[in-house]
Formats: structure tokens, C-alpha cells, sequence
């Protein structure tokens, strides 16, 4: 019984996921959605270390060029929560030998990522559940204040994004996505990025 049921809801599932939507090309589409969801933010040294996290809120514009491939442009800001930073520090001792150990710095609060970026989108559009991968670059403002110090500083960036939408109406999508922002001018200790957002689209044909 039980496995006659697994049948009949995988059954079920997989027709409403192959059925086809309206056959829309991207080609002289335009799009405007919006992301929000959860942000983790990790530093450059010690390596990899996560910082914190937070959230992140999004908001695109999608000009499609071709069937499959388009532009998008998009402006984010997001917030993570305060954090001690482990740094590393050297003491020697009166052999003169040199020790490493890590301790916590003094604590960042008020954080804040806002970014531009553009990005090329290869996007499949056959189903109702559309694949997509985008690449680009961004600029990004970060903000934080160390010990009741505010500074912030403009940074360059690589974008790199995986995602899926589901076509709900015939100009509405709705998806999710993991977005992953590698800050690459080293001009703060932030190296990257990782967020998972949801999104809802609405598509214009031109």
C-alpha cells in the first residue's frame, strides 16, 4: 500500500514538473524580480573562517538577448549580525622560540554589504522548472564599526549563481537560488559571500 502511494505521488510530481509551460524564449523578454532569504559571510584570515551571517535582499532586472542566454543586472544590500574576528598572534617566549595562537579581536558590529553587479544568465526554458547559471562582476560598499570606529571601503568582486524557477502564471516565476560573492580587491579582511534566496519574477515580452 504504502509503496503504491510512493508510486501514484512520484507519478503525480513528476507529470506537474514535465508539463510543459507556455514555450517562452528570452529572446526580447524583460524581467523584474525580487530575492530575499539568509547570508553567511566569511573571512580571509585564518582561511575561510565564517565570520557571521545575517540576511540579504535583492532586487534584478533580466534583459533576455537570445533563446536561452541574457544580461541581468541587480542591487543588493545585506546585514549580518556581530561577531568577534579570531586573529592570529605570534608570542615568543624567553628561549626566543615563537608560538601562533589564535584569540577573538575586538568585536565588528553594524555590518552591512551593499553590491551592483552584471552578470551573463544561460537559462533553460523547456518546463515549468527553469535551470539557470549566471557569472558576473560586482562592486560592493562595506560598512562596520570596530571598537566604536565606523569605516567602510569600495570593493571589486566576482559573482557566481546557481538557481531554479517555476513558471506559476504566464508571467510570473517563482525560485530559489545560491548566490556566492568572492570579493577579490582584498581591501577588507571579507572574502565571500554565500546566500540562499527566494525569488519571485515577472516577465514582460517586448
Amino acid at each position: 500500500m504504502k509503496f503504491k502511494l510512493f508510486i501514484t505521488l512520484t507519478s503525480i510530481y513528476a507529470i506537474i514538473l514535465l508539463t510543459p509551460a507556455r514555450l517562452q524564449a528570452f529572446e526580447d523578454t524583460l524581467s523584474l524580480g525580487a530575492e530575499t532569504g539568509y547570508s553567511f559571510l566569511y573571512l580571509r584570515q585564518p582561511a575561510n573562517t565564517l565570520a557571521t551571517s545575517g540576511s540579504k535582499s535583492q532586487i534584478n532586472l533580466f534583459w533576455g538577448i537570445s533563446d536561452c542566454i541574457g544580461v541581468n543586472a541587480s542591487v543588493s544590500m545585506a546585514w549580518y549580525f556581530d561577531y568577534a574576528p579570531v586573529i592570529t598572534v605570534e608570542t615568543i617566549d624567553e628561549e626566543g622560540v615563537a608560538t601562533t595562537h589564535l584569540k577573538y579581536g575586538a568585536p565588528v558590529t553594524r555590518i552591512m554589504i551593499n553590491d551592483f553587479a552584471l552578470s551573463l544568465v544561460y537559462a533553460f526554458d523547456i518546463m515549468r522548472v527553469v535551470p539557470f547559471v549566471s557569472i558576473g562582476i560586482l562592486s560592493a560598499r562595506v560598512a562596520e564599526t570596530r571598537n566604536k570606529n565606523k569605516t567602510a571601503d569600495n570593493e571589486l568582486g566576482m559573482r557566481l549563481t546557481f538557481g531554479a524557477d517555476y513558471t506559476v502564471k504566464k508571467n510570473l516565476t517563482l525560485g530559489a537560488v545560491i548566490e556566492r560573492n568572492t570579493h577579490t580587491s582584498k581591501i577588507s579582511n571579507y572574502k565571500s559571500q554565500t546566500a540562499i534566496l527566494l525569488r519571485a519574477t515577472y516577465v514582460w515580452n517586448l
